[in-house]
């Protein structure tokens, strides 16, 4: 019975999700849910139980992982918090220490080349999509034709955020004519409701096979923005991060030139 109300979750997830992200949410819910009784028929679930549970996670993402598979949950089957249970959670993630890692080296230089050459021009265009616009891997595989609106002299492309919400990013042709009219070319001979570029997966594979993640595309992104603004709150925007703290750790990535 238990599963039986996850999967339907996971169905309502699709309609927003990319399938990796539909799976996480899936399994921070299920963890969530150990030791909860469901109650047949209404599926109605112990709160408390669940909240109680992600007072055992430490760390912050984690913590923010399962928090949002719970939100969309209870958004789900309509379920209202109190404001004792919102104020709870708040406080549970207050309490979450950071994960720190070792910051990793990016030579960016190395992997703008090796973009430069590569023989799969559809692969190499999906790279510098990230790499000029700073859309995540997860926001740029999921534009359809559809979702492009061509103009004069730009492209505008509609897209689900992380989170959600829907965002629109331009692209212009001033500076980057060649990679510009390539990306015409490449709406123009994808086929009505196809995605326009690569999935994740595929993504993120070809990125590790040369040494570098997709969101390394991302970290280079923010740090040539800033150089060209000088204004943190510029770069938040265009990164659409809901805090300027992420945007100045990404700033404060490790990019070698």
């Amino acid at each position: 019975m238990k599963y039986d109300l996850l999967d339907a979750y996971k169905i309502y997830l699709a309609q927003f999700y990319q399938p990796s992200t539909v799976e996480t949410y899936y399994k921070n819910l299920a963890n969530l849910f150990v030791g909860n009784t469901i109650f047949f028929p209404f599926q109605e679930i112990d709160v408390d139980a669940t909240i109680h549970n992600l007072s055992k996670i430490t760390y912050k993402n984690h913590f923010s992982q399962a928090k949002n598979a719970l939100l969309h949950f209870l958004e789900f089957k309509n379920i209202p918090l109190s404001e004792e249970q919102k104020h709870r959670i708040d406080e549970l993630e207050h309490q979450t220490k950071k994960k720190y890692r070792k910051k990793r080296e990016i030579d960016a230089c190395h992997i703008e080349k090796s973009i430069k050459y590569m023989k799969n021009k559809k692969l190499k265009l999906c790279f510098q999509m990230m790499l000029y616009t700073g859309l995540r891997v997860c926001e740029l595989s999921i534009i359809r034709k559809e979702d492009v609106f061509l103009f004069l002299d730009k492209i505008n492309f509609i897209f689900r955020a992380k989170g959600g919400k829907w965002e629109t990013i331009s692209l212009f042709e001033t500076g980057k004519e060649t990679f510009y009219r390539d990306i015409l070319a490449l709406v123009e001979t994808t086929n009505e409701g196809k995605r326009v570029f690569y999935s994740p997966n595929y993504l993120q594979s070809k990125a590790k096979e040369l040494g570098f993640t997709c969101h390394d595309l991302r970290r280079i992104y923010a740090k040539e923005a800033y150089a060209k603004t000088k204004s943190i709150a510029e770069v938040q925007k265009n990164l659409r991060h809901t805090s300027a703290k992420t945007t100045k750790i990404y700033l404060k990535s490790n990019i070698k030139r």
